[in-house]
């Protein structure tokens, strides 16, 4: 049986990990926006030696340098390209559809594999 201050100590150990993947991904967004700029420079770097020496550099490398700086640059927009309409993600979505039927259920009344349904 978990008492009320292991409960809290959880919870806390719970944000402070959603709060660290936060940081995480900040990190990482940034990174591949960085990167993904560093790609597209170079592409156009590369391409310009490649038009003043076509035998020098194959014109496949910039294209691929492009390409890989286009794919970078878009990865910290993939959660607002996929939000829906109501501006919210998957995720969040489904959390709240998750809270509201849980809401929405009587008190005293427990599902079969109810997770939430006290122990006797």
């Amino acid at each position: 049986m978990i008492n009320v201050a292991e409960a809290a100590t959880i919870s806390e150990v719970a944000n402070n990990l959603i709060f660290t993947a936060s940081i995480v991904t900040n990190i990482l967004h940034a990174a591949a926006l960085m990167i993904g700029i560093g790609f597209i420079i170079y592409a156009f770097v590369t391409f310009n030696v490649h038009r003043m020496n076509p035998k020098m550099m194959p014109l496949d490398r910039p294209v691929i340098y492009l390409v890989l700086g286009l794919v970078l640059l878009t990865i910290p927009f993939l959660d607002q390209l996929l939000r829906h309409d109501t501006g919210e993600s998957h995720v969040h979505k489904h959390r709240h559809q998750h809270q509201h039927q849980h809401e929405t259920q009587h008190s005293g009344y427990y599902g079969d594999h109810d997770i939430d349904e006290p122990l006797e």
